[in-house]
């Protein structure tokens, strides 16, 4: 003989109405506590885009407080609707999508600019509602404020890029280095060689910088590499003149589309400035002077700048050679 009572279940007929009633009041209660209590924003439109349900965090993160102030609206109402339909559209366009194909949409990341000002970046996930019959009704989004994550990101691209600069400049002088000269004259050639303009390079070098080094000991040469490179930079005025320092007391002007005679005429702003600098050491002033090389050519794209920076190379030889503190210019 069986004793045990039999327990009755939901959707059970022989269930009592007050038993029903109760499991649908904690179910309820149950469905609004993982809606309410989870980390991600959750709201779900009908087909027409109104906005029929959402959980407390979607209404705070929309400002409107309470899901009860979100039924009915649509995004043209929302923070990201007003005064910028862009935003609205954005959202409504993935929205019909998910509706039209009844397929989900995942990650959907997306800049809200709230009334306040400040901005929300999101993550969203669609999928579409559908009814008992299969036809989709409206569409449910999932969405995570990843604002945080997206300003850490910032910042790193951020660091990665000064980090990327600061590679490329020397830490003496503050002009580029070898290597950003290396890439800017093949930018700069292969720039050139298209427009079919002429490419000018200045080289130059602090004259008996060995001696005045000795003499004055090596703080003050670093302070005169400063000095020489700030004079020469403060010469060049387009944003295309592009300065850095070789190696060691030498240095490397690129001029695009700059013919001999101006490139001249540059070289010797740039050797007067120099002349110009007095370094005061122990009471003493030192004159510091240059000799420049210039070399001018029009490159083509199956060259190399080599030969270019070669020639700038002999007339600072030939520079040095005729007397220090002037400017030679190689044939073209």
């Amino acid at each position: 003989m069986n004793n045990k009572a039999s327990i009755p279940r939901a959707g059970d007929s022989s269930m009592p109405r007050e038993l029903l009633e109760d499991e649908l009041y904690e179910t309820r209660q149950l469905l609004n506590l993982i809606m309410d209590n989870n980390p991600f924003a959750i709201f779900w439109k009908d087909r027409e885009l109104v906005y029929r349900g959402c959980n407390h965090r979607f209404a705070e993160m929309s400002g409107f407080g309470t899901p009860a102030n979100v039924f009915g609206k649509t995004d043209f109402e929302m923070p990201w609707g007003v005064d910028n339909e862009v935003g609205a559209n954005a959202c409504r366009s993935s929205d019909f999508r998910v509706i039209d194909s009844g397929l989900e949409e995942m990650h959907i990341i997306e800049l809200i600019q709230q009334e306040s000002g400040e901005e929300l970046w999101t993550d969203t996930s669609k999928v579409p509602i559908l009814d008992t019959s299969g036809k989709v009704t409206g569409v449910l989004g999932v969405l995570e404020d990843i604002t945080q994550r997206k300003l850490i990101e910032q910042a790193l691209a951020d660091a990665h890029a000064k980090l990327e600069e600061l590679s490329r400049i020397d830490a003496l002088t503050l002009v580029a280095n070898r290597r950003h000269f290396g890439e800017r004259l093949d930018e700069e050639w292969a720039r050139t060689a298209r427009e079919g303009c002429e490419l000018a390079v200045i080289l130059f070098d602090i004259d008996h910088f060995k001696k005045f080094n000795d003499q004055y000991g090596h703080l003050a040469g670093d302070k005169c590499l400063t000095l020489v490179a700030e004079a020469a930079k403060a010469t060049l005025k387009r944003p295309a003149d592009f300065i850095a320092r070789y190696g060691g007391e030498e240095f490397v002007v690129i001029l695009p589309r700059v013919n001999a005679e101006g490139a001249q005429a540059i070289a010797e702003e740039i050797r007067r400035a120099v002349e110009r600098v007095s370094i005061e050491h122990e009471g003493q002033k030192a004159g510091v002077t240059i000799s420049l090389g210039v070399a001018v050519g029009v490159p083509v794209p199956s060259g190399n700048p080599i030969p270019l920076l070669s020639k700038a190379d002999q007339a600072l030889y030939q520079a040095k050679e005729s007397g220090r503190n002037r400017v030679a210019v190689a044939a073209p």
